[in-house]
C-alpha cells in the first residue's frame, strides 16, 4: 500500500497524518513536550513507506533524523529551502522562511492555484503571498496564545489567560473582558488590513486560503472571501515527497 508519514513539527507541537494512496487517513497532534516521546508510538502505528516532514524546531530535527536513520523506509524527506518547491521563491535568502510557510503555499499550488494569499493562524500567524511569478514573501506577527501570555508575562496584575472563551464584546465590561475583546478583534483586524494590503500586487483572481489551527475561531467574522483548508501543509508536504529526493546525514 502506497502509505507516506507526514509531519509537521512546529513551535506548539507536533502533527502528523498518514497518506494511504493520496489520502489522508489518520491524524495525530501531540504538545511540544510530547513530540517526540510519541513519534516512535506514531511510526509503529502508521507503517508507512516513506516519511516527510518540515520543522522550525531545530534540536527536534536532528534528534528525529538521527533517530530513523537506520529504519527501512523507501524514502524519508526533510524538506528545506533547498528542496525543489514548484514555484521560485523570490527572497534574498530564502532559507529564513519557516519551512511550514512554504509548505503551506505548495499545498495551495497542488490545488491548482496560481495566485492567493494563504493565512496560517497559529502560534504565530503568518500571511504568505503566492503571485504568478512565485513566492513573493509575507508577514508574521503573535497569535492569540502569544499576546496572552506576553499581556500577562510583561505586566504586574494582568490575568493570565490561557485562551479566548470567545470573541468579547467591545467596550469589555471586565479586564477579561477587555483582554479577550481586545485580542480576537486586533488579531482579526490584523488579519484583514495584511490581506488587504498583500492581495493589492495581486489579480482579481487571486484567492484567500486559511489554514492552521485558528482559522475556524476567526472564520465567522472575516469580512472577505475565502476558503478554509486545514491540510495545506500537509498537502503540500505530499507533493513534494512524491517529486523529492531521499535524503542523507550528509545533507543535513
Amino acid at each position: 500500500m502506497n502509505s507516506v508519514l507526514a509531519m509537521d513539527m512546529g513551535n506548539s507541537g507536533l502533527k502528523a497524518v498518514l497518506f494511504e494512496n493520496g489520502k489522508i487517513e489518520k491524524r495525530w497532534r501531540f504538545k511540544f513536550d510530547k513530540g517526540f516521546k510519541y513519534v516512535s508510538e506514531v511510526l509503529k502505528e502508521s507503517s508507512p513507506r516513506g516519511i516527510v516532514l518540515c520543522s522550525v524546531v531545530p534540536e527536534w530535527t536532528t534528534s528525529f533524523l538521527d533517530k530513523i536513520e537506520h529504519e527501512l523506509y523507501e524514502r524519508v524527506l526533510y524538506v528545506d529551502s533547498d528542496v525543489n518547491f514548484p514555484f521560485p521563491i523570490l527572497l534574498s535568502n530564502p532559507g529564513e522562511v519557516g519551512t511550514d510557510r512554504l509548505c503551506a503555499v505548495c499545498g495551495v499550488v497542488e490545488l491548482g492555484i496560481k495566485e492567493a494569499i494563504i493565512v496560517d493562524v497559529g502560534t504565530a500567524i503568518t500571511v504568505d503571498v503566492l503571485s504568478l511569478m512565485g513566492y513573493e514573501g509575507g508577514t508574521i506577527f503573535p497569535g492569540v496564545e502569544m499576546i496572552l501570555n506576553s499581556l500577562h508575562r510583561e505586566t504586574a496584575v494582568l490575568p493570565d489567560l490561557k485562551k479566548l472563551s470567545g470573541s468579547g464584546t467591545v467596550p469589555g465590561k471586565s479586564t477579561k473582558g477587555a483582554i479577550e475583546s481586545g485580542t480576537f478583534w486586533g488579531v482579526l483586524g490584523a488579519i484583514e488590513i495584511l490581506i488587504r494590503k498583500s492581495i493589492e500586487t495581486l489579480s482579481p483572481s487571486a484567492q484567500i486560503f486559511l489554514t492552521g489551527g485558528g482559522a475556524q475561531d476567526i472564520s465567522s467574522q472575516l469580512q472577505v472571501s475565502f476558503k478554509i483548508d486545514p491540510d495545506l501543509v500537509f498537502k503540500g508536504l505530499f507533493r513534494l515527497y512524491e517529486t523529492g529526493e531521499q535524503i542523507s546525514k550528509k545533507d543535513r
